[in-house]
């Protein structure tokens, strides 16, 4: 349990992370999971983070100029008490989301705060729970782009994807 970031605090900094889970840490206020802040641009790899708390962005908080890539990277199962199950952006945040699933965050999934400058997040080859009209943008952009769906990923065991899942070659055709 922390105050912010209970699982892993990033702050002016650019760490890369592949094949890690992050799960099951309470924050007494922002980023359950993660915490983004001041000018960091972590890049995470094959990461899943799951059953996270916290008030805003109960997956992860991304915000001050943070630039942050995510790339297979599953976000499920977080429950934020006020906004962002899955992420919740302010401040001059530009994100960038590839061959990623956001799933079962709650109503608000993907949140942008009206507070600070507007952000940006793009999403490419991605399952996002609700689609990109279930996003509140509060004066920021999200660039829905290619390959992107709506439906249900059927994980089974850990958040792999059972046979027939959309998920299952809709990724990102390049790699």
């Amino acid at each position: 349990s922390a105050n912010e970031g209970a699982g892993v605090h990033i702050n002016n900094s650019s760490p890369v992370f592949s094949r890690v889970t992050i799960k099951n840490n309470e924050s007494a206020g922002d980023g359950g999971g993660i915490a983004v802040r001041e000018n960091s641009n972590p890049i995470l790899n094959y990461v899943i983070i799951t059953a996270n708390d916290g008030d805003n962005g109960a997956g992860v908080l991304v915000r001050d100029n943070s630039a942050p890539v995510f790339n297979q990277v599953t976000i499920a199962d977080n429950e934020a008490q006020s906004d962002g199950g899955a992420l919740y952006i302010r401040n001059g945040a530009n994100l960038q989301v590839t061959n990623s699933i956001f799933w079962n965050n709650g109503n608000e999934s993907i949140y942008f705060s009206a507070t600070g400058s507007a952000s940006v997040m793009s999403i490419d080859y991605s399952i996002i729970d609700g689609g990109n009209e279930d996003i509140p943008l509060n004066g920021s952009t999200v660039n829905w782009g290619t390959g992107n769906l709506e439906q249900d990923p059927l994980f089974i065991d850990q958040y792999s994807l059972q046979w027939g899942s959309p998920a299952i070659d809709a990724g990102d055709p390049s790699g």
